[in-house]
């Protein structure tokens, strides 16, 4: 039995191909239409009938308007640029569009899994789980797997290990496509959206905060492409860090997430495109949890 999504792609196929069909037929139509009325000027300039003074097995529109044979290769040309324009066009269009989408949403649901852990529990989780030396154990993206609906990643990783423990280790190459944006050509086991973590920012540590502490356009992930860090390594991003990959994209030194800009997560839970250009005023306040100054929309 098709699947559904097979089934809207045969669909959609169909009505691109019904389209194609009606407007090949009108382009078909016209030519008629020119070429007929081309014929019947030329027959009544001549004051004779079709056949009169030609040489035999021609007609008017062979001897005074040779193109007209050619009437059904115009109409095969036109109906191959309408197909060209019609399905390679959109694809051309939709190379950068569709990861862009792509990755918009899957930090959309980041947000909303982030909020349930904070309707759950309380507060967002902390940046990183210590164990009893002060050592970073477990990274926020293991503890948010229930919400993300991976359970079946959750029930086996051990959290009595560190993460790069033993039995965590083979988890490592686990590939979760809501960790990775499309454009991202690092391994599908290493994450595109990192934490800001700082005693001012987003994520303190082990301290666990809440969004509505914080103002509603502070950051609390950013998208970095070739960040080179496995989904369940704690490890994320510092303001500073933050910093200096918008001077380095500027620079050109690093390639953007995305044409001109990297998508990010506010404290709200909403999803926004930061320009590679922003203002630095501006990045400055949307990485502290200070509500002063706080506006991407009115300072940017």
């Amino acid at each position: 039995m098709p699947s559904i999504a097979g089934t809207a792609k045969e669909s959609g196929g169909f009505m691109q191909f019904r389209r194609v069909a009606r407007f090949s037929w009108a382009i078909y139509s016209v030519i008629r239409l020119i070429r007929d009325d081309l014929m019947a000027e030329l027959n009544a300039d001549s004051g004779s009938s079709p056949s009169e003074g030609r040489p035999a097995g021609t007609s008017a529109s062979s001897v005074e308007f040779p193109f007209l044979k050619n009437t059904f290769q115009i109409f095969l040309g036109l109906v191959a640029f309408y197909l060209l324009m019609s399905f390679l066009l959109p694809d051309i269009g939709s190379r950068e569009a569709g990861p862009v989408a792509i990755c918009k949403n899957n930090l959309s649901n980041i947000g909303k899994a982030l909020y349930n852990y904070q309707q759950d529990f309380g507060c967002l989780p902390p940046a990183y789980v210590v164990d009893t030396s002060g050592r970073p154990m477990h990274s926020w993206r293991a503890l948010l797997l229930p919400q993300l609906e991976a359970t079946a990643i959750y029930e086996v990783y051990r959290f009595d290990e560190p993460w790069d423990g033993t039995s965590n280790h083979k988890l490592r190459t686990a590939a979760f496509p809501t960790w990775h944006c499309p454009s991202d050509e690092s391994p599908r086991s290493e994450v595109s959206y990192l934490a800001v973590v700082d005693e001012h920012a987003a994520w303190n540590d082990t301290q666990s905060r809440r969004s509505f502490d914080m103002s509603p356009n502070t950051i609390l992930l950013i998208e970095v492409r070739g960040a080179n860090v496995p989904w369940l390594e704690p490890r994320d991003l510092t303001p500073e860090g933050v910093r200096r990959l918008f001077r380095e994209t500027r620079s050109g030194d690093r390639e953007s997430s995305h044409r001109g800009g990297c998508h990010v997560l506010l404290a709200d839970f909403t999803v926004r495109f930061i320009p590679d250009d922003v203002a630095p005023a501006v990045l400055d306040q949307m990485l502290s949890i200070e509500p002063d100054g706080n506006d991407f929309d009115k300072r940017n």
